[in-house]
């Protein structure tokens, strides 16, 4: 447990600040003062130490150019990220399409980021490293005018500190490499944070979570591969393997995981969609939505089955954690996302009864990656520790 003392209270107001500028940019220190509840003074000494890091810009307000109206009055200081001296990067892991993110400091995607072209032919870890080359190279020379506050590294399975090496199913050549010896090898001395997709991505709802005592979150994410993670009171939950959560590896009547039956390949092939292992998660989707626009009573189908699927697997992580909310995140069923959360939503109750109240289901809000937002907050949040 992290000691409370005065330097993690300061830290917790910087990040408490932090999330406001980046929510919303423009705003005053009165603006922040009110939003974080700390005193103006405090607020102030807080601005100027993110300024000296060089991380914010300032702007004066606009004073209204009215009619017989004269300015009165000292113009408002407006605060916001700096978007043009700073970013972080995101490696993305999670299947042989490795990509590379490059994020401002608000989370707004830069241009440099890219899909790598996965070469059958060769070796996973050649493949691996001349990614890594590739990104060292857009690093110097498109990012060469940005700081690098810290990198994120999205892999498929838990990350093992002492063996330096990733435990997963989804990509088993993963877990041969010594991922952080590799990347200080191949891309440079930065500051890397490795973990598995889903506890990257649960952190981007962290501020749907009450702050109560009993307030459990629950997250989970059916596309490429199917993974879940739990946030209680702003902590992820991990365990003795770091797989807390992962219910998409419990096993169904039939004897298979219930990823092996909810992941975009299993519904792309519910809709009669061949196999193709070159295709990656954007090119099966762009195949689902052909599916959905062409042949739509097979499209429902595939839907009506995922949803029975993902609502009996949720019904044992109602008994396992008994979540407050349950956020579904799942791409490939954008179209129909209503009808496919209604189903859920009914089937959920008819397995629970009425013993049991549901938890609250949600889809996922945001069209950018909910893994790039929670790899963002985390990366904010560990420069903050490491430089306040």
């Amino acid at each position: 447990m992290k000691t409370i003392d005065q330097v993690s209270i300061r830290q917790q107001n910087v990040a408490s600040i932090w999330e406001m500028l980046s929510l919303q940019p423009h705003l005053t220190r009165k603006k922040l003062a009110e939003g974080t509840k700390l005193s103006l003074m405090t607020v102030t000494n807080l601005i100027d130490c993110l300024d000296k890091q060089h991380v914010l810009d300032f702007e004066w307000e606009k004073q209204a150019d009215l009619p017989g109206r004269r300015s009165a009055g000292r113009r408002a200081e407006l605060i916001s990220l700096c978007d043009t001296r700073h970013a972080w990067v995101v490696l993305d892991l999670t299947d042989s399409h490795f990509r590379y993110y490059a994020l401002t400091l608000n989370a707004h995607q830069l241009p440099s980021s890219f899909v790598y072209g996965y070469d059958q032919q060769l070796d996973y870890s050649i493949n691996l490293t001349d990614f890594l080359r590739q990104v060292r190279t857009v690093i110097d020379q498109e990012q060469k005018h940005r700081e690098i506050l810290g990198i994120a590294v999205v892999t498929p399975g838990p990350y093992d500190v002492s063996r330096d090496c990733i435990r997963n199913k989804r990509v088993p050549e993963l877990n041969k490499i010594c991922i952080r010896e590799l990347l200080r090898k191949e891309v440079g001395l930065f500051d890397y944070f490795v973990d598995e997709d889903v506890k990257f991505s649960v952190r981007a709802f962290s501020a749907m979570a009450t702050g109560n005592d009993n307030d459990m979150l629950y997250y989970l994410y059916m596309g490429e591969g199917v993974g879940g993670a739990a946030l209680y009171n702003g902590t992820v939950l991990r365990g003795r393997n770091a797989v807390a959560g992962d219910a998409a590896q419990l096993l169904m009547p039939s004897g298979k995981s219930y990823e092996s039956s909810l992941s975009i390949r299993a519904f792309a092939g519910a809709c009669g969609i061949a196999d193709d292992p070159d295709m990656n998660s954007d090119q099966l989707q762009a195949a689902i939505n052909r599916c959905a626009l062409e042949n739509l009573p097979v499209y429902q189908e595939a839907l009506f089955r995922a949803a029975d699927t993902t609502s009996r697997m949720l019904h044992n992580v109602i008994w396992l954690l008994d979540p407050t909310r349950i956020i579904l995140d799942c791409p490939f069923i954008h179209l129909y996302q209503e009808q496919f959360i209604k189903q859920v939503r009914t089937r959920l109750s008819a397995l629970l009864g009425s013993d049991l109240e549901a938890a609250e289901i949600l889809i996922s809000p945001y069209e950018m990656r909910s893994v790039l937002l929670g790899a963002s907050q985390l990366l904010s949040r560990k420069w903050i520790d490491r430089v306040i």
